[in-house]
């Protein structure tokens, strides 16, 4: 299993994890969604991790950045959406992407 940044190309392979992980009534609602996100340019970045298994993204997460009201200095993140493969939940998958998007969160100074 190898962690990693997503990358411009990956956007169909997430968005079809999406919608497998989340299933028909929500799968294409969440598909827009990272879709939406993704194309966010402007201000802090957003960060997109992946989980990949040979040549396949098994898992994906999405951090965008919030503002807190009335907090002149904190730099915030939500997590909004996480899926993971269907054949690959219940196996710790999501808690490790997880992680992961904390310490580069925190590498980058968040």
């Amino acid at each position: 299993m190898k962690f990693r940044n997503s990358k411009s190309d990956d956007i169909g392979f997430l968005c079809d994890l999406h919608v497998d992980a989340f299933g028909d009534s929500e799968g294409p609602v969440i598909d827009k969604l990272v879709r939406n996100i993704l194309k966010v340019q402007a201000g802090k970045p957003v960060y997109s991790h992946v989980i990949e298994s040979g040549e396949k993204i098994i898992g994906h997460i999405v951090l965008s950045p919030v503002e807190i009201e009335g907090a002149e200095r904190i730099e915030a993140y939500i997590l909004a959406p996480l899926a993971i493969s269907p054949g690959n939940q219940e196996q710790g998958l999501g808690t490790g992407l997880i992680d992961y998007s904390v310490k580069e969160l925190k590498k980058n100074g968040v």
